[in-house]
């Protein structure tokens, strides 16, 4: 969405070093769920989390294919 880390830290009401925080917690690869939530919120975005099979066809084609047959029925 191009929001600085500055933008988005004011929009959820916390230091900016709190965004840069959970940038290299990203990294890390320990950025809890709550977090992301969070940042999702003050982007003014909705967080999805999604766990698929490996292997599986692409995660855009599953969720495609799953607003088609909402839309059919």
């Amino acid at each position: 969405l191009f929001l600085s880390g500055p933008t988005v830290a004011k929009r959820a009401g916390v230091p900016v070093s709190a965004i840069w925080g959970s940038e290299k917690s990203e990294v890390r690869g320990d950025l809890t769920i709550g977090q992301m939530r969070k940042i999702a919120d003050a982007m003014d975005c909705e967080l999805v989390y999604a766990i698929r099979p490996k292997g599986a066809r692409r995660l855009s084609a599953v969720i495609w294919r799953q607003i088609a047959d909402e839309i059919a029925t």
